[in-house]
């Protein structure tokens, strides 16, 4: 699955601002967008990667971001649980 650039722009905001950027480091590979987990030093994939996310996210961590951006991150959420991408 490959990220377009306002979801990108959103999840490096979304983990600057949680301090998940100590492991968080999206790249794109010939197979699509992935994650590279700095700490463990391996790659995982862009769901794995955040449903670890999601899962280390606080009640005010969505306050960092604005309505446009809270609805391209649910969008991309909701993309990656039924594998399908709905923009040309």
């Amino acid at each position: 699955m490959t990220i377009f650039d306002d979801e990108r722009a959103v999840l490096v905001k979304l983990a600057k601002k949680t301090k998940m950027d100590c492991w968080f480091s999206i790249r794109d590979g010939v197979n699509g967008t992935y994650v590279f987990d700095l700490e463990n030093r391996k790659a995982i994939s862009l769901k794995s990667a955040l449903k670890d996310m999601v899962d280390g996210l606080v009640d005010t961590d969505m306050e960092f971001l604005d309505n446009e951006e809270k609805v391209v991150f649910m969008k991309l959420l909701a993309d990656l649980i039924v594998c399908k991408r709905s923009r040309t």
